[in-house]
């Protein structure tokens, strides 16, 4: 799985739509989570394949502090 620093630049790149996240692993689906809501775009999809976590992964709205405010994913 690639860093965090990789998708927060990811996310940055104006052609980007969506994100497939499906790496089994909590932290590293976080992790992409959280870059696109740092990068401040709210028009990037994010589509999970954890088979094995995908009700809780639809269900979750996933908060961050972004610049002293919190910003919500789902």
């Amino acid at each position: 799985m690639l860093p965090f620093s990789f998708w927060r630049r990811f996310a940055e790149i104006e052609n980007v739509v969506a994100v497939k996240i499906a790496p089994f692993n909590r932290y590293q689906t976080l992790d992409v989570v959280r870059a696109v809501a740092e990068s401040g775009r709210d028009d990037i999809a994010l589509y999970t394949g954890n088979d094995d976590n995908i009700v809780l992964d639809l269900l979750t709205p996933y908060r961050f502090t972004v610049n002293g405010r919190t910003v919500e994913r789902r």
